[in-house]
């Protein structure tokens, strides 16, 4: 592969050569360039001629990785983002990518020798006609490979369009301008320049010394160039770039040595799309770049070379169009009637003899007589078609393309190790006959797979199926059209549309975010993930003269020294003998003599290393995965999914996560050598724990069912479902989370496990429905909850401050507010169990900053509100029905009620509920052991049942109902209380009675006591009964007597108030009867 070309100067004929570099001499002679260019030093005229140059240099002030994932459409620069922001090494903003939305890079070929050519057409491709050595070419994730079968060189200029033989299904060729090059070269027309490459890599620094990094074809690099191009000679534009790269870009890339070829891609503000412009040829003067143009009327020539004569089908012909071919002369023809076409396919082995075929006419017909092989030939249909043989004849070429609006029933057999090819926004409908040995793959529109059965009851319409670009959709007539474990996702995925058929998977082969597992039919698809190894299907290897295997793979060793049976697992990729004393050595695990045993260890093994879906679940499913119980490997989403049925997990784990921006991975020596320049920016992996940048998904389920499962939501996930969780742990906002560190790079995977913990809210996950927990379930709330809980026999734990729980329900249910967490039952919460709140936050029914217009009763019981910590707190807010004692063990908070004000206008249901609350806002029935604690209550009606206690009480607008319990009388004790507007109902047997004692302060106004008489005092009692204790210095007004009705009389008991031992009591010595006739 040439790294670039060179300049050489021939003294025989005295002209400058462009060579390769792979090449040692243009002319006897040519050793003695260096004195011969010397007289080539004009400035004029090293704008003119390229020469040989230093490398690709991007600017040493901005980090290197951003460098790397501009190149790569990766980190934040993913194709079609807007206002890109750009730090330089400080992390200082010094711009943003505002002039045009980000290129989409993916028509730039990877892998090997990445960015030397451009996919410009499904089956061409743009370079510089210097790169004489590269034979093949990769496009997205580099799962893929297209062979060159002809260069096609330009005569005069720099340039080639070299064709593949097959039609590329991972990506859509880029647009190469029309404009003339005065439009390229006005900045008005074509506003940003973005270049990418992988020449030799250099960083110059803000002082302008450049640093060597490495050599070319490792790896891309990309930047921002200048619009201040200018003409170089007829079919070229150039660029000065001279003095400190940094002068020229807020990201500035200098295309050098190795990166001839690469693209140069414009944005036509005119058209809004961006273009190809021009392909990288050299550097003139070691300061201007150099670009190739692509002419058009240059890509037309070689198109229609490749191009036998439109078919054309007549319908009233009343007969197919015969397809005859002779594969030893490479030619065949299609004739219907008196009309004959003419075409070539591949000779021998030469592909690039096949050309294209393009099929005119309605509702066509076309009957092969023999197998065609038309090499790097391909079709296109612009209607709809009907493709088929009576004679089993086969079809191999570049591919099948499908026009908009068009639909080919295709009834045509492939071959074994071939690929059918299908393309364009069409419909593929694939119909032939028994046992299909080919493979497809599909880079757009729609292909239908409904192979018929053969005389045997045999079908197999593909024997693999690829599914790739993000623009196709493949859709099954049944479930024996194709083995589901052929089929994949590549680079962007695609639609497989189940079509109402059950699957059982035991690999889904999915590269990226761009699979979907879906199901558009009405009936309802079930999906079945098998992914477990059994032990009867590990392999058992033997050892082999190669001296090479397989990490992780099983041997079997008959040793003749002990004359026992050994297994090994291979450590190494490569090994030498076994050890022969039952031991292990570096590559080889000694295992045991039992070949069942040494199979389940492995198999167990690979189990819990887990398995991973990066792909979606789309439509009418229920999917299901089942586990072999003890595994400890987890089925890890982070794709999403939008199912109207039941997702189900039973034994093992499932994680539901989002999903970390895949960044540009450079080898660890690169990282180090930037490093050592003050640069710790670059990745040697695609993804880390320790990145904060996750994108976010959502998974809809009709239902999530767990048996025996540890289920974890994981950060930048939502969830959105109803949960039934037997003997099961659901943990929402799990720090646990995986990463895939082969992410971005194929269908395979490396999970590893770490946490990560969402530091901004829209990093947390979410979780929106109902969670049913039974038969022991754990629940553990940490980040962002809306729904209710139905629970029994189980345990709810939450730790989140974004918890807002609707109706629920807990039976022999613990509830646990752990340190920091804040929650919201806004609607119903029942409980026969305790509530613990730890130094945490629950408010019932509404928030304390909410003001409610509106009334929206709610009922709140719990066997206990028990709160624990100085920082723990129970607000109720207006409007609750509020049922169970509340202990507080340490300095917490318990407030009931607030200040909202109802709406004037209710509405006579509301009106009704309103009743419920006699009059105030919230009621409570309850004991309080709260004796360090501060209590406040507003508009609130308490049946106090019990004796109870707090350290400071404030009451406002409340009656505060002394009731029995399991005693005879109850005393409220309180160090300190504020009360205005309340009143205490008392009961009185005209001996005892329930009573209030305050040990320290009391203030406020306006309060009353109320008696109950249990018995009716007759004129002969004298009352001395102590109502209330405060401190002396209470002022006597605080409590009057207040009158109560009756029957027909007002009773109104009478008060004394007197000082003894340092207190002021209030003591109920008698009450007066009138008669209330209202």
């Amino acid at each position: 592969m040439n790294k670039i070309y060179a300049l050489k100067y021939c003294y025989i004929t005295n002209t400058v050569k462009v060579v390769s570099e792979l090449a040692r001499r243009v002319c006897k002679g040519s050793t003695r360039r260096g004195k011969r260019l010397s007289v080539l030093t004009s400035l004029a005229l090293s704008a003119l001629l390229p020469t040989v140059a230093g490398a690709s240099t991007v600017g040493g002030n901005n980090p290197y990785q951003t460098y790397r994932d501009f190149a790569e459409n990766k980190g934040q620069f993913q194709a079609g983002a807007t206002n890109i922001p750009i730090f330089n090494n400080k992390g200082e903003l010094v711009g943003h990518l505002d002039k045009a939305p980000m290129v989409d890079f993916s028509s730039v070929n990877v892998s090997s020798n990445p960015g030397v050519a451009t996919l410009i057409n499904p089956q061409y491709i743009a370079s510089v006609k210097h790169n004489k050595g590269y034979q093949s070419v990769s496009f997205g994730d580099g799962q893929n490979s297209y062979h060159i079968v002809d260069r096609n060189e330009h005569s005069s200029s720099d340039l080639h369009t070299p064709r593949l033989d097959k039609l590329v299904t991972e990506v859509a060729p880029a647009t190469v301008t029309s404009s003339s090059t005065a439009d390229i070269l006005n900045p008005s027309k074509y506003s940003a320049f973005y270049r990418a490459g992988s020449g030799s890599q250099y960083i110059q620094d803000s002082q302008g010394k450049r640093h060597w990094v490495t050599g070319g074809y490792g790896y891309l690099t990309g930047g921002i160039l200048p619009t201040s191009f200018f003409y170089h000679g007829s079919d070229g534009i150039q660029l000065y770039m001279g003095g400190n790269i940094h002068d020229h870009s807020i990201l500035p890339s200098f295309g050098e040595a190795g990166d001839s070829g690469s693209p140069l891609f414009g944005w036509n503000t005119a058209k809004g799309q961006w273009e190809l412009v021009g392909v990288y040829s050299g550097v003139g003067g070691g300061t201007n770049l150099i670009y190739s143009l692509i002419p058009q009327s240059f890509l037309s020539q070689i198109y229609s070379e490749d191009n036998d004569a439109p078919v054309f089908f007549n319908a009233s012909s009343g007969a197919p169009l015969q397809w005859k071919f002779d594969s030893s002369t490479g030619t065949g023809s299609l004739k219907q009637g008196s009309d004959e076409y003419a075409m070539h396919g591949q000779k021998g082995s030469d592909l690039n003899a096949g050309k294209n075929l393009t099929f005119l006419g309605h509702n066509g017909q076309i009957d092969l007589e023999n197998s065609v092989t038309q090499g790097a030939g391909s079709l296109t249909f612009t209607d709809d078609y009907t493709v088929t043989t009576s004679n089993g004849s086969t079809w191999t070429g570049a591919g099948i393309i499908v026009d908009k609006d068009a639909s080919v029933n295709w009834q045509v057999n492939g071959v074994k190790g071939d690929n059918l090819h299908k393309i364009g926004e069409g419909t593929l409908v694939v119909q032939g006959t028994g046992v299909n040995e080919g493979g497809l793959k599909v880079g757009d529109g729609t292909v239908v797979l409904n192979q018929q059965a053969d005389s045997s009851g045999h079908v197999q319409a593909f024997s693999s199926v690829n599914i790739a670009s993000g623009r196709p959709t493949v859709v099954l007539a049944d479930n024996q059209q194709v083995n589901p474990d052929n089929i994949s996702w590549g680079y962007r995925g695609g639609v497989l549309d189940v079509n109402g058929n059950d699957l059982t998977f035991h690999k889904l082969n999915a590269a990226d975010y761009g699979a979907t597992l879906g199901n558009s039919s009405d009936k309802t698809a079930n999906i079945t993930l098998d992914y477990q190894t059994r032990p009867a299907d590990v392999k058992v290897n033997e050892w082999s003269s190669s001296n090479r295997g397989t990490v992780g793979s099983l041997y079997i060793y008959n040793n003749p020294y002990t004359h026992t049976v050994d297994y090994f697992i291979l450590k190494t990729s490569s090994y030498g003998w076994f050890p022969t004393g039952q031991v292990s050595n570096e590559h080889w695990e000694y295992v045991g003599h039992d070949q069942n045993s040494a199979q389940a260890l492995l198999a167990n093994r690979i189990n819990n290393k887990g398995y991973l879906y990066h792909g979606k679940l789309l439509g009418n499913i229920n999917f299901s995965n089942k586990a072999t119980p003890g595994t400890t490997g987890a089925l890890v989403m982070d794709g999403s999914a939008n199912m109207s049925g039941t997702f189900t997990q039973e034994n093992g784990r499932l994680t539901i996560q989002g999903h970390p921006v895949i960044h540009a991975s450079t080898s660890q020596s690169i990282a180090n050598t930037v490093s050592s320049l003050g640069d710790n920016s670059v990745l040697t992996q695609p993804t880390s724990f320790t990145q904060d940048d996750w994108e976010n998904r959502t998974f809809s389920f009709g239902s999530l069912v767990l048996k025996d499962t540890d289920f974890g939501l994981g950060r930048n996930a939502t969830l959105n479902t109803t949960i039934q969780a037997d003997n099961s742990s659901v943990t929402l906002g799990d720090s646990r989370v995986f990463i895939d560190k082969k992410d971005g790079q194929g269908t395979a995977f490396t999970l590893e496990e770490g946490t990560s913990v969402a530091t901004k809210d829209a990093d947390k996950s979410v979780f929106n429905g109902t969670v049913n927990l039974d038969n022991q379930s754990v629940l553990n709330i940490n980040e962002i909850f809306n729904g209710g809980i139905q629970a029994n026999n189980s345990t709810v734990n939450i730790s989140s401050d974004s918890a807002v729980l609707e109706n629920s329900t807990l039976t022999s249910t613990a509830l646990n507010l752990n340190k920091g967490a804040n929650v919201l039952a806004s609607q119903s919460f029942v409980s026969d169990g305790p509530v613990n709140i730890s130094d945490a936050t629950l408010s019932l029914n509404s928030r304390p900053d909410e003001v409610s217009h509106t009334l929206l009763p709610v009922y709140d019981y719990a066997g206990s509100w028990n709160l624990k910590g100085d920082d723990a707190r129970l607000n109720v807010g207006p409007y609750s029905m509020l049922s169970g004692n509340i202990n507080v063990q340490d300095k917490g908070t318990v407030t009931l009620g607030g200040e909202g004000e109802l709406s004037p206008d209710l509405t006579l249901q509301n009106q009704m509920l309103y009743s419920l609350f006699n009059g105030y806002r919230n009621t409570w029935s309850g004991s309080l052991n709260a004796p360090d604690a501060t209590v406040s209550m507003t508009d609130t009606q308490w049946s106090m049942n019990g004796n109870s206690t707090a350290g400071n009480m404030k009451l406002n607008r409340t009656i505060v109902g002394f009731n029995g319990g399991t005693s005879s009388f109850t005393t409220l004790t309180t160090d300190n209380l504020d009360a205005v507007q309340s009143a205490f109902v008392m009961r009185t047997d005209l001996n005892k009675a329930d009573k209030l004692v305050i040990n320290k302060s009391a203030t406020g106004h306006d309060n009353s006591i109320w008696v109950n008489f249990l018995k009716k005092p007759s004129d002969k009692d004298t009352l001395d009964i102590p109502l209330v204790s405060a401190p002396e210095a209470t002022a006597d007004n605080l409590f009057r007597a207040s009158t109560r009705v009756v029957g027909f009389s007002d009773v109104t008991p009478t008060l004394s108030v007197r000082k003894e031992d340092g207190k002021k009591e209030w003591v109920l010595d008698g009450y007066q009867v009138a008669r209330n006739d209202g």
